[in-house]
């Protein structure tokens, strides 16, 4: 099953249950709720094939991996000095600040603090995800232990639409994987870099 086949699964389930869940809540849908379900989801639901050289997930890896680096490295840096700023309280004030960067580090922690719970588990997802992107296909990734270590350290990393949009994601995209001529033994054991038979391929 490709990529596209899997986002459009994990995005629909999403927008399904985004939708639901807001109409639920306040009678009206939120747009913002929505789209982080979406979000999470897509993430979820390609993540998995990081471990296929033809997937898109893999093939941004190195890209992706880079962004989340650098975005956490701003946030540590400006954490002690940005806690303080009225921003972060809500009020919309610069004042103290003499620079782009100084902006744009603003920006990128607003966003940490919203939307990313653990700066830590995020590291553990990214270190993860570089196991995933070794393993042979269908394996680590698409095993119960990978898929609960992914599943469980999301949780921990991302608030929580995004994070049920992330776990929605991924398991849909082992369900689908499950139903192909193919198929997968969800329930085989295997860790990092273990192949078909149990032995580590490098």
């Amino acid at each position: 099953m490709s990529g596209k086949q899997h986002s459009c699964i994990g995005t629909v389930a999403a927008i399904i249950l985004g939708v639901g869940f807001t109409v639920g809540q306040s009678g009206a849908i939120n747009i913002l709720t929505v789209l982080l379900f979406v979000i999470g989801a897509l993430v979820g639901s390609l993540i998995v094939d990081i471990d296929s050289k033809k997937s898109k997930a893999s093939q941004q890896f190195t890209r992706i991996v880079t962004i989340i680096f650098w975005v956490f490295l701003v946030f540590v840096v400006y954490q002690k000095y940005l806690s303080n700023n009225a921003l972060i309280n809500g009020a919309m004030n610069f004042t103290g600040i003499k620079s782009l960067l100084d902006k744009i580090a603003i920006l990128f922690l607003i966003i940490a603090k919203t939307y990313i719970k653990s700066g830590f588990a995020l590291m553990i997802l990214c270190v993860l995800t570089t196991l995933g992107k070794m393993s042979p296909h269908r394996q680590f990734t698409h095993k119960w232990f990978g898929t609960s270590l992914f599943c469980i350290t999301a949780y921990f990393a991302f608030e929580n639409k995004i994070a049920v949009g992330f776990i929605l994601g991924y398991i849909l995209h082992i369900v689908a994987d499950k139903t192909t001529p193919a198929g997968i033994d969800f329930f085989d054991f295997k860790l990092p870099l273990q192949n078909r038979r149990g032995k580590l391929d490098f």
